[in-house]
């Protein structure tokens, strides 16, 4: 088995099988959700992926350090002719826009005197988040290497 690429931004793993087969494996988030899995986990989860047939010949730990290597090489960002800065700003707006709506019906409710569905305090968080996001183009890692907030639930 041989990673031919790792896109960490879609999180997919092209893998060369033994047989010269080439399949694209898409890779799970970590129990954390901010990032992919990576390293041991992640040549687990190809392995589990891959038909028992065509399961790696070379041990483990070889192929999970070439793997962590090349995730850690990776850019997170796509640079096919989009600048990184422009792909980064465009996921922070998609994160703005997917929860921006609470904001609104929380508004909407309390002028209207209603129950609001959110708490405050959550409503709070929710403006908390939003703030989060739009600095992260002021993390030391922007574009490529972004600490995503977690939104609230």
């Amino acid at each position: 088995m041989k990673i031919i690429k790792f896109d960490a931004y879609e999180g997919a793993a092209l893998v060369q099988q033994d047989s010269g087969n080439t399949v694209q494996i898409i890779v799970p988030f970590d129990e954390t959700g901010n990032k992919w899995i990576a390293g041991d986990d992640l040549l687990a989860y190809i392995k589990d992926t891959l038909d028992p047939a065509d399961q790696p010949k070379t041990e483990r730990g070889e192929n999970a350090a070439e793997i962590q290597a090349m995730v850690q090489e990776a850019s997170p960002i796509p640079t096919n002719g989009i600048p990184p800065e422009q792909v980064a700003r465009s996921e922070r707006d998609m994160r703005i826009s997917r929860i921006e709506w609470r904001v609104s019906r929380y508004r909407s409710q309390k002028d209207l005197g209603l129950t609001t569905s959110d708490s405050e305090q959550t409503f709070k968080s929710i403006l908390e988040y939003i703030e989060e996001l739009r600095n992260v183009t002021e993390q030391s890692g922007f574009p490529n290497n972004i600490n995503w907030p977690t939104e609230p639930k």
